[in-house]
């Protein structure tokens, strides 16, 4: 029976994990790619799983255990009766915000479903320790086992399920694993009169103390609350796909096997490095607000051992302080999964609308080092004189730069990180200082926008999309996406209708609209920002605008003019490109220009071959779809060129090198069209290159079922 009831527990964890992946996944395109869809939906799973734990905390003491098992296998069949539909994630209604959107879907179609998976580890845990017939298994070797499938789950989507399989496909395997689930529940409800007690559980055990479950919480709470911003910082600045949410989750899942499997793996030379790390993640953070670039190689591994690091340390110490009694095993899972729930709640929700920086990063390295138990030296003169030379560096930072002039990308600001970084490492063994110098970096960084040299911060503003910044600095008015800029406009009136940075009248795009747009009626750009491209457009020609966030239109209308003088017949229309475009019926375009692929988060969904089709579908036989592909992370020409070759369409690119032109930045913009006259107008005039020629890799053609970035990343 303990081999079944392991089965059992990993099929549970399996079905769990693949289908927070698949509805994440088929929810995705409907939000535009946001990189918050993932928080949004991990918000709910956590949830599920502390109502879950609730579940089997509160009945295991209403119900003998035989009864209480036949009550949670019953509960087990129910979603059999209402299988999920695919359909149920793609008719979005976007009447409220995305997280109350998302939360409402996922409750409908999946919750009963998830919480019964989510609950099944905990109940087989306790049904197992209390058996008479399984006496002397150890129940918590069931949770390591739990893990385990979970992780496999996350290994198994990307590389197995997600090539072979598409998302209806993946619905349909997964219903076939919730009946081969609840096969396994009724193998041990038959033979539950050989292994499952007819007695309550004894209930005379001591409750742990306050103390002892405020721990539990924090330490539940800084690890996801970590995995959750990690997750952020990568997908808001490279793409949100799955491959980027399941990297993460895998090291915060398998931190759990480590610590919670038959021998405890929580190694001194790891507890000795926990304050470094915390540490170098601030320093980091540091680095990232001052919107320094480092490679992306350097991200991938530095911010994935950072959260290793810190997840073995909160889910060792939980191990070590687990408790004792059967009676409190129930009691101290639900802890886990509500310190869990709210670190997510923070993360997802929370610090979004509190600040407009990434907060969540340091906040959640404050809360490991809180919650983490030490030897705390006693405070002495020397860390008190440490500390006050740290607030004097933070008081003082601000007048140094205005005093040397120096710009942001000065190394003053990188030696000004590590001078902070070497005064805390000789405060890490003095928690109270330490954790007070940590907390005191962060308030400094809450108010470094409004310290840059040169620099006037005019606005900023967090949503579910990103981090708008807009600030004015040598005449000119920037609007930075993430770390990303995303255009400039002239402060004087009389300047004010020239496009600049990769918009540029001599970049690409400027060069082509410039030769082209009189020719063509009906237009259509996906991506508004500051609307540097509207400057080209001009009366008797019909523009639609494609915007995801509704917010940059506020800030296109306040904070710049290029969208009140454009002259053209305009539309702008809010939320996804795609959902959006199949609603046009009353006109066909003659150019379509994709201008969301600057960085930040990638909406892949906008890449794939299906999208390209449905582009086709509203253009003019001798149309072109413009894509602006400037990425500082991926080379997205590989990808379009294998997406136009397998659908027949020509493909042109031209680059524009930096410092050609002082109001212009380098950038990548690439062409598709059906019209070989047309192409080579291009190629003979403006010297776009023919990508069909050039001899870049090739790769497989992206579909909605299938994307691979790490085949194009630079």
């Amino acid at each position: 029976m303990f081999i079944i009831l392991n089965l059992t527990v990993f099929t549970g964890a399996f079905l769990l994990f693949t289908i927070e992946l698949i509805v994440a996944n088929a929810l995705l395109p409907g939000f535009g790619g946001s990189y918050l869809v993932w928080s949004a939906c991990m918000l709910f799973f956590q949830g599920m799983l502390l109502i879950g734990y609730l579940y089997a905390n509160v009945y295991q003491n209403k119900l003998k255990l035989n009864r209480y098992f036949l009550l949670h296998f019953l509960l087990v069949l129910t979603p059999v009766l209402f299988p999920v539909q695919l359909q149920a994630f793609q008719n979005l209604h976007y009447h409220h915000s995305m997280i109350v959107e998302i939360m409402q879907i996922l409750f409908g179609t999946i919750g009963l479903s998830f919480g019964m998976l989510a609950s099944t580890s905990v109940i087989l845990q306790q049904v197992l320790a209390a058996s008479p017939a399984l006496s002397g298994k150890n129940p918590y070797l069931l949770y390591a086992t739990s893990n385990l499938g979970s992780v496999i789950a996350l290994l198994a989507y990307p590389f197995v399920i997600t090539p072979s399989m598409t998302l209806l496909n993946q619905i349909r395997f997964w219903q076939a694993g919730y009946i081969l689930f609840v096969l396994l529940h009724l193998v041990l409800l038959m033979r539950s009169p050989k292994w499952i007690s007819r007695r309550k559980i004894e209930t005379n055990a001591l409750k742990p103390p306050g103390r002892q479950l405020l721990r539990w919480l924090l330490l539940a709470a800084s690890a996801s609350a970590l995995l959750l911003s990690v997750t952020n910082i990568i997908t808001l600045d490279i793409a949100a796909i799955p491959l980027f949410w399941i990297a993460p989750l895998v090291i915060y899942l398998a931190s759990f096997i480590l610590t919670f499997k038959r021998t405890l793996w929580y190694p001194d030379w790891l507890r000795d490095r926990f304050t470094m790390v915390v540490i170098i993640g601030f320093f980091l953070y540091l680095l990232m607000i001052q919107s320094y670039r480092l490679p992306v190689t350097v991200l991938f591994i530095l911010h994935p051992v950072i959260l290793f690091v810190v997840c073995i340390t909160c889910h060792g110490e939980l191990n070590l302080s687990k408790p004792a009694a059967l009676k409190n095993l129930p009691l101290f899972y639900v802890m886990i999964s509500l310190g869990s729930f709210l670190g997510s709640l923070l993360v997802s929700w929370v610090i979004p609308q509190l600040s407009t920086s990434i907060i969540e990063y340091p906040v959640a390295l404050i809360l490991a080092v809180i919650a983490r138990k030490s030897l705390v030296k006693r405070t002495n003169h020397s860390a008190l004189v440490t500390l006050a030379v740290v607030c004097l560096a933070l008081a003082a930072w601000p007048f140094i730069l205005e005093k040397t002039g120096i710009e942001k990308s000065n190394l003053l600001a990188v030696g000004f990180g590590l001078m902070l970084t070497v005064g805390l490492f000789s405060l890490r063994e003095r928690k109270p200082v330490f954790t007070s110098a940590l907390v005191l970096i962060l308030v400094f960084t809450l108010f470094m926008d409004r310290m840059r040299t040169g620099n006037s911060l005019v606005h900023k503003h967090r949503n579910f999309y990103g981090i708008y910044k807009i600030f004015d600095s040598d005449g000119k008015r920037l609007l930075q996406h993430g770390t990303t800029l995303h255009g400039a406009q002239y402060i004087l009136p009389e300047r004010r209708n020239e496009a600049l940075t990769y918009y540029h009248v001599k970049a690409p795009a400027g060069e082509l609209l410039t030769d082209l747009l009189p020719r063509f009626r009906a237009a259509a750009l996906v991506g508004l920002g500051p609307g540097s491209l509207l400057t080209y457009f001009d009366s008797g020609q019909q523009l639609d605008i494609f915007e995801l966030d509704p917010y940059n239109e506020t800030v296109a209308k306040k904070y710049f003019t290029f969208l009140d003088q454009c002259r053209a017949q305009k539309r702008i229309m809010t939320g996804d490109a795609r959902v959006n475009l199949r609603k046009i019926r009353d006109r066909q375009y003659d150019i379509l220009i994709l201008d969301a692929f600057n960085s930040d988060a990638i909406p892949v969904h906008l890449l794939t071959r299906e999208a390209i089709l449905e582009y086709l579908a509203v253009m003019g036989q001798n149309g072109i779809i413009l894509f602006h592909i400037s990425n500082k992370y991926v080379d997205l020409s590989p990808v379009l060129l294998a997406n136009a070759a397998d659908l027949g369409l020509i493909v042109l690119k031209k680059r524009y090198i930096r410092n050609i032109h002082p109001d212009a930045e380098a950038c990548e913009w690439v062409v598709l069209t059906k019209s070989a006259d047309l192409a080579e107008h291009l190629i003979r005039e403006l010297n776009w290159t023919d990508l069909r020629q050039s001899g870049i890799k090739s790769v497989k053609p992206w579909t909605d079922q299938y994307t691979n970035i790490l085949a194009v990343l630079r």
